[in-house]
């Protein structure tokens, strides 16, 4: 008698567990999963939300002079991955290592041709120009500086605050390189540099550097410089830069130039800014 009771209650139990079963796999059957296609697109409009595409509003060009002596920054500024021109001294070791280094990497270069200061000095490279010399060894010298340095699409004076303030002299090296289809890129070692002028009278494509970064080998004072140099292309839409191949120098680009590209400054090879200005 105890038996039957129990067993009527367990089928009872048995029955209303089927219906609430087949009630909810009813419901979950009419909630459709999300289509393939919505979850991408939900997918990519969170990525667009979350790395925004940077606009710039600047440009820079940075210039990194005496190349030649040795390779050792050559890997550190290829990590850096931004367009960068390297400026090679002639009569060096590595000129034409460097210059096949920087071509096969994108990087820009240009021939660092060494022209006379206003002061004596020890330093003076080889075949240095200056007043005294003839057209014909001029013409022999820069020859010569072209082959050593390859790929070369432009000329930038090593020194040369005397020799950029001589209209007669620099009309010689113009003439050259106006035939080789190069631009002249001003170190603007000198306020006495005629070299714009001369530039326009002989039709070859010119620019100037703005700022030196580096007359001080410490990290403080070319940080500050970097500073100046992007707040000088905030301002008139591009800048040109000039530094030396130091390691110090390359370390304090490392560091600057990615904060510098979030503040909307675009690295751009030099020969970009010489076709926006002719």
């Amino acid at each position: 008698m105890t038996k039957r009771p129990i067993f009527l209650f367990v089928s009872i139990l048995a029955v209303l567990f089927v219906v609430v079963l087949s009630v909810f796999l009813e419901q979950y059957e009419k909630t459709e999963p999300p289509e393939k296609s919505e979850i991408l697109l939900s997918s990519e409009v969170t990525v667009a939300v979350v790395e925004p595409k940077k606009a710039y509003s600047a440009k820079m060009a940075i210039i990194l002079d005496d190349f030649g002596y040795n390779k050792k920054n050559l890997e550190a500024i290829k990590e850096i991955g931004v367009p960068m021109v390297l400026a090679i001294l002639p009569n060096t070791p590595y000129a034409g290592q460097v210059a096949r280094f920087a071509k096969d990497n994108d990087l820009e270069i240009i021939l660092h041709l060494p022209l006379e200061p206003e002061n004596e000095t020890k330093y003076l490279e080889k075949d240095t120009i200056n007043a005294q010399m003839d057209e014909q060894k001029i013409e022999g010298i820069i020859n010569m500086a072209f082959d050593a340095v390859p790929f070369a699409v432009g000329v930038s004076n090593h020194m040369g605050s005397k020799a950029t303030a001589d209209r007669s002299l620099m009309a010689l090296v113009f003439n050259d390189i106006k035939d080789r289809k190069v631009f002249f890129l001003d170190s603007f070692t000198s306020d006495n540099s005629v070299c714009k002028d001369v530039a326009e009278e002989t039709k070859v494509p010119y620019v100037r550097r703005d700022i030196f970064i580096d007359n001080k080998l410490d990290v403080d004072y070319i940080g500050k410089q970097l500073k100046k140099a992007e707040e000088r292309a905030l301002k008139d839409k591009e800048v040109v830069v000039i530094g030396h191949d130091k390691s110090v120098t390359v370390s304090v680009l490392a560091v600057k130039i990615p904060l510098m590209k979030e503040n909307g400054i675009k690295f751009v090879k030099l020969s970009d800014l010489v076709s926006e200005l002719e």
